[in-house]
């Protein structure tokens, strides 16, 4: 069916009202699924969101940049739909709240602002490199361009939050590899995350708390680094070099793909997530190879594999400057917190008994971000020094 412009808008507009029925609400989602209304719903939540008073201290949030980065800029593919339809429902959301998107089946409770002796700004381009002869160069403090040489790769600077390791030709890399290979190992602080070129072309992205150790050349016949904490790879191909990402508890073998690894060592359950070509998990005596939107699950330990299809574009809601939340528990939710952030996590009495589903910007303040878990109902938030107190509240 056609959309028609006019009704398409004063959907909306009741929307942000709250004065939708659910005859209405159901229209106006049905339209939104069809996929042809991008434009007419950027430009109004757009100008909704510069209109609005309540808004009027958040962050600006360019959706469009948003929708691309999410999309890579490319048509969107028969498996990205839903994932589309949930950014944007999302976005319009955010009309609403000021802040994020959260279920509508929840009641709205009325309750004050989150409890707060101070608050805490988002994270940002924090990273310090640590080099071969193991001195270290915290980068959000140096200036941009050529920051070091190892054995004749340059390691450059090129932008906020952006590390390239390059050689000027091709008898400098055959150089390096006639020696032995200097490893750099490249760390985020909590609150850090970073954006690194490998000596290859392949692109990292370390989100908070993590780090990768890497050679300044790949001399061997494979591409061999190692992580620890979480990071999203896009590969550069090389079919005689595979591209092998070892963790403490499993080896992910790639020729040129984009792929997510999640292990960080205080969680229980680590992750392996493919976007795009094709990656072989090794955990113990189990291998398995994964296609696109599928995730590997393994734990330490346990001699067990699990793979599940999921939307796979969620799990790099990080890359894409996003926390997105899909039914995850409050200690799920609060992990996230607390890496970003740099905060501790403590709770008062029972941890609460909840799932939340949500999309916040990570450019908010952590007061903005507590303010809409809190618009779910059930829990409460005290910010006191670097801690982040949780409590329930209990339903008469």
């Amino acid at each position: 069916m056609s959309v028609d412009k006019e009704r398409h808008n004063y959907l909306l507009k009741r929307y942000t009202d709250k004065t939708c029925t659910q005859e209405e609400l159901r229209e106006l989602f049905a339209i939104i699924k069809q996929g042809e209304s991008k434009d007419d719903l950027l430009a109004f939540m757009d100008e909704t969101y510069k209109s609005s008073e309540i808004n009027a201290d958040v962050h600006q949030v360019d959706w469009d940049n948003v929708y691309t980065n999410i999309t890579g800029g490319k048509a969107a593919k028969p498996v990205q739909t839903n994932t589309w339809i949930k950014y944007m429902v999302a976005a319009m959301l955010l009309l609403i709240t000021g802040y994020g998107l959260w279920t509508l089946q929840r009641p709205q409770q009325q309750h004050q602002q989150v409890a707060a002796k101070k608050d805490v700004k988002a994270g940002g381009n924090k990273a310090v490199l640590t080099l071969a002869n193991g001195s270290q160069i915290t980068l959000d403090n140096a200036g941009k361009g050529i920051i070091r040489k190892e054995n004749g790769i340059a390691i450059d600077k090129a932008g906020d939050g952006l590390l390239v390791y390059e050689a000027a030709n091709d008898k400098q890399v055959a150089a390096v590899q006639s020696n032995d290979v200097p490893y750099n190992t490249l760390a985020t602080p909590r609150a850090g995350q970073y954006h690194l070129v490998l000596p290859d072309g392949s692109n990292v992205w370390l989100n908070a708390a993590s780090s990768i150790t890497y050679p300044v050349a790949f001399a061997d016949k494979t591409r061999r680094v190692t992580l620890s904490g979480e990071a999203y790879f896009e590969v550069a191909k090389d079919k005689t070099k595979p591209f092998i990402v070892q963790t403490a508890d499993a080896e992910v073998k790639v020729l040129g793909t984009h792929f997510n690894v999640m292990a960080y060592p205080d969680d229980k359950v680590k992750e392996t997530t493919l976007l795009e070509g094709a990656v072989q998990v090794a955990h113990l005596s189990h291998q398995q190879i994964l296609k696109p939107g599928q995730q590997a699950l393994f734990q330490a330990g346990v001699d067990q594999l699990q793979i599940k299809e999921i939307d796979a574009e969620d799990v790099i809601a990080w890359k894409n400057g996003l926390f997105l939340f899909d039914n995850h528990t409050i200690d799920d939710v609060m992990k996230q917190i607390e890496r970003w952030y740099d905060l501790e996590i403590e709770y008062a009495g029972a941890k609460p008994q909840m799932s939340f589903t949500g999309v916040i910007p990570r450019n908010s303040n952590v007061s903005k971000v507590l303010h809409v878990l809190e618009l779910t109902g059930g829990v409460r938030f005290e910010i006191s020094g670097d801690k982040i107190i949780v409590k329930t509240i209990r339903k008469h």
